[in-house]
């Protein structure tokens, strides 16, 4: 773990490459966002990092009205995203008939 770094323990991988293990958190680490890092080297003996972000303890997630207002932005450009080619490409039939 980042936050105060961490040592968690060592796990292997398997000879196709998988790994699993579970961790025990230590006592006394804060609520909050942490981010949990797993390195460790390939076949070839490249170093390879996989960070994971993860929420312990009590989060505020923020309000439902910021949740409402990002997410009502995001929802019309997606729709516009779809819509304008769909009219354009009407509009381009009418124009050419």
């Amino acid at each position: 773990m980042f936050s105060t770094p961490t040592k968690l323990g060592v796990i292997s991988a398997d000879t196709s490459g998988k790994i699993a293990g579970t961790f025990n958190l230590p006592n006394g680490i804060e609520s909050g966002e942490h981010r949990v890092v797993l390195s460790g080297k390939n076949r070839n003996g490249t170093d390879v990092v996989l960070g994971i972000g993860l929420s312990y303890g009590a989060v505020n997630s923020g309000s439902t009205l910021t949740r409402v207002l990002i997410a009502i932005p995001i929802a019309l450009a997606i729709l516009f995203g779809l819509f304008l080619p769909a009219v354009s490409r009407r509009r381009r039939k009418a124009v050419g008939a």
